[in-house]
């Protein structure tokens, strides 16, 4: 009997040493039914000969090359470009042990749309650094961003990532990463979780996650961090909808640190004008979670902190721009 066919996008931008490597071992999976997706995303290394040549010699692969446009649009343009049930997403610096998407696949059924598992983060010559992988469970979507930010092993990375997850293609009829944004999973996530009938986590911890100190997410910048807060608003919004109050006020409050750790990178008027939009956009959603408000949650009380006395959290970064926002 046939497998499911699972379509695996591989976005790749200027990784000419590495997708060799993590190409191949999606090709030496034992799960043999992969519908293979390179997205070059205008490289300017030889990522795109690397890919060509890939191609000459195992002539499934499919290649798109395009212009640069981000992550989101790599990960979008292999979307629209996958035929099979199931999609898994690798990021070409990272490469998988031969059973992950099997393992990964033989937890989906007709009530889980998603299936969870975990990573082992390497560093460049391939040593172990530490890995990160929960113990096998279903969870409901409730269940599963309570995991996110009160799981007891302190293992919430591999809920808030987009790879190393296995997915019904379905999910993505109606859903896309936001485009020319960093951090473009905490975009991502909740807009697919709100979907899910069901999700199940695997002990899988096959998929190597290559450590790479000049990535754009371990550089800091004012871009980076306020993207960030943009997307914990959005998943904020989307808990004030669900009903789920206390997770509501928790994420509130996870808002109000990325906000005041943001404060302290901004260098220009423009990125300061963005801060304290998103700032409003914070007062806005204490003021719509206010009905909720409970002053025995901690989360709550700081989160009133903030709202009646911003500058306090903001001064201690002494800040050329300004003092904060009431």
């Amino acid at each position: 009997m046939n497998k499911t066919i699972v379509s695996v996008i591989v976005p790749s931008y200027n990784v000419a040493s590495s997708v060799a490597r993590c190409l191949d071992s999606v090709y030496g999976q034992t799960y043999g039914d992969l519908e293979v997706i390179a997205v070059n995303d205008g490289s300017t290394d030889d990522t795109l000969q690397v890919l060509s040549e890939y191609r000459r010699n195992h002539g499934s692969l499919i290649l798109i090359d395009q212009c640069n446009q981000g992550l989101s649009a790599a990960r979008n343009a292999g979307i629209d470009a996958a035929t099979g049930e199931y999609i898994f997403f690798l990021d070409s610096d990272d490469y998988l042990g031969p059973e992950e998407i099997e393992l990964l696949a033989n937890a989906m059924s007709e009530d889980v749309d998603m299936v969870v598992g975990g990573m082992t983060y390497v560093d460049a010559d391939g040593n172990i650094l530490r890995t990160v992988c929960d113990p096998a469970c279903r969870l409901d979507e409730l269940g599963y961003w309570d995991r996110v930010y009160g799981n007891p092993n302190g293992n919430s990375v591999e809920y808030i990532v987009s790879w190393g997850k296995l997915y019904r293609a379905g999910l993505f009829k109606r859903a896309r990463f936001a485009p020319g944004k960093i951090h473009e999973d905490e975009f991502m996530l909740h807009h697919i979780v709100k979907q899910c009938g069901g999700m199940a986590v695997v002990p899988v911890s096959k998929l190597y996650y290559v450590q790479n100190n000049a990535s754009i997410t371990h550089r800091p910048s004012a871009r980076s961090k306020l993207d960030i807060v943009e997307a914990f608003l959005d998943r904020n919004r989307y808990f004030l909808d669900k009903g789920f109050f206390d997770l509501f006020w928790t994420s509130l409050c996870q808002v109000k640190a990325t906000l005041v750790d943001s404060y302290c990178v901004i260098s220009d008027d423009v990125e300061m004008l963005r801060w304290h939009d998103l700032k409003e956009d914070w007062n806005r959603a204490f003021a719509d979670g206010r009905r909720h408000f409970d002053l025995r949650d901690r989360h709550c009380v700081s989160c009133l902190a903030y709202r009646c006395f911003p500058t306090f959290f903001n001064k201690r970064n002494n800040h050329p721009f300004g003092e904060g926002t009431q």
